[in-house]
């Protein structure tokens, strides 16, 4: 593992080249924005040097989207020669953040098949806010 001396500034050059990646990446780049939202928090300047366990979090977080930066995910939703197709949405949330997953099943003659079609996520806001 390695280590990095970065700043605010550096961090966001660097995330919003990661942002762009594909969409199964969702929660993975939850994990980048949780960092972002943390580092608001400590109400430092953008050229200031991060706190260590902020550095050693980035560092392993810049590790493990590397690696799956390899992985393939098919997105094929092809519907020939189906005999049942079904979408599953799974939803949680957190105090930090919120997220989507929807997946297709699709039933054919002799087999089952499962595709990713949708990944989202938002952190939640820092305001609470009440519903009354």
């Amino acid at each position: 593992m390695f280590m990095l001396r970065l700043n605010k500034k550096k961090r966001f050059e660097y995330s919003s080249q990661k942002f762009r990646s594909p969409w199964c990446l969702s929660p993975a780049t939850l994990i980048l924005k949780l960092l972002i939202q943390r580092s608001w928090n400590l109400k430092i300047g953008w050229d200031t040097v991060l706190p260590n366990d902020y550095l050693r979090e980035f560092s392993f977080w810049l590790h493990d989207v590397n690696c799956l930066l390899n992985v393939k995910i098919t997105r094929s939703l092809n519907i020939d020669k189906i005999h049942g197709l079904s979408l599953h949405v799974f939803c949680d949330a957190s105090k930090n953040a919120y997220g989507t997953c929807d997946i297709s099943s699709k039933n054919g003659k002799d087999s089952i098949s499962v595709s990713f079609v949708y990944a989202k996520n938002r952190l939640a806001p820092l305001r609470k806010t009440a519903i009354q």
